[in-house]
């Protein structure tokens, strides 16, 4: 044995950098784990990532890729013609640029070498597993320390040799008590092998609203918590960062209280000379009132301003703001 050991050092590995489809939050090459419990948007999210990625268009930071590229997203748990296909066409994406491995009836896991072959023959930017639980094989114990590590060392290989980013959808387990990280179903090592971990939950008081939240970050610091909206007219749509927030439930439910008593017009707050939302209706109708801008722009002015989503949103309703929807992304028009 000793005799085919191998030792190099590192003064002769090539340096490289980490490249990305969305900084800090998903990096090429590595593995993602997007978790969340059912009905939260996890899939929602990944679908318009992958829209983006096959059609050119923005991502959530406002860059996008220098040209259109493949993704394979795989699910096991939505129709592809009465679901995903409608909801793929619905985000705008490209459907000539979004693969899947055909299964034919077999049951198929992340060990079987048609991921690789699938990677080799379209050149996939992005590869979405959708979700992990339903592709780790009958024999793989995810509660078990071990189990699948050799699975996600494999598919980190992959990862890496294609320069392809791996997103995987994962569930969460009940124990509300736990940290985030350890509220993955199944085992550590799912976590363990994730370069980054981001999590996807509702906001507290907003049934429309969802926060993404970097937990794990291996490669870069912590992206800030990032939301997007999910609106049964207008479709998906993202908002953009928020703030930090170190007692996320007991600070959102703050909010959401405070929000509603300077809606409330017997508070005497509704129509307060400087208000934060007095602010915000005055410029969203001066800014609107001869054009359309896109959803992002107008959330990065009243970033730069001081004026949180929250705020914003009661302004677009209350000024009856329409969102249209435009091939490079969602705009807002005061006009119908």
């Amino acid at each position: 044995m000793e005799e085919h050991t191998q030792i190099r050092y590192y003064a002769d590995v090539l340096v490289t950098s980490i490249e990305w489809l969305w900084y800090p939050y998903i990096p090429f090459g590595k593995i993602t784990l997007v978790q969340g419990d059912p009905g939260e948007g996890k899939s929602t999210m990944a679908l318009k990532l992958a829209a983006s990625i096959s059609n050119g268009t923005l991502l959530p930071d406002g860059h996008c890729l220098a040209t259109p590229a493949t993704v394979i997203y795989q699910c096991a748990e939505d129709g592809k013609g009465d679901t995903i296909r409608p909801r793929l066409e619905g985000a705008g994406a490209d459907c000539e640029r979004i693969a899947f491995i055909d299964e034919g009836g077999d049951a198929l896991t992340l060990a079987d070498a048609c991921f690789e072959r699938a990677l080799e023959r379209t050149g996939a930017r992005l590869l979405i597993v959708d979700p992990i639980q339903s592709y780790l094989g009958k024999g793989i114990d995810m509660q078990r320390a071990g189990s699948i590590r050799n699975v996600m060392a494999g598919l980190a290989t992959l990862a890496e040799k294609y320069r392809c980013a791996v997103l995987l959808i994962g569930h969460m387990n009940k124990s509300r008590g736990s940290k985030s990280l350890y509220r993955s179903l199944g085992s550590i090592d799912i976590v363990a092998a994730a370069r980054s971990v981001v999590e996807v939950g509702r906001l507290e008081g907003w049934e429309d609203i969802r926060v993404v939240r970097h937990i794990k970050s291996s490669l870069a610091p912590k992206g800030e918590d990032f939301a997007f909206r999910l609106d049964p007219m207008a479709g998906f749509q993202w908002i953009g960062p928020i703030e930090r927030l170190e007692d996320r439930e007991q600070i959102l439910d703050g909010a959401a209280t405070a929000l509603e008593t300077e809606m409330s017009p017997s508070a005497g707050t509704y129509r307060r000379s400087g208000s934060k939302l007095v602010q915000a209706e005055t410029y969203l109708r001066q800014w609107l009132a001869e054009e359309t801008l896109p959803c992002a722009e107008v959330h990065q002015r009243f970033r730069d301003m001081g004026i949180g989503i929250r705020t914003v949103a009661k302004a677009k309703k209350l000024l009856q703001i329409h969102s249209v929807k435009k091939r490079d992304g969602w705009y807002w028009s005061l006009k119908k």
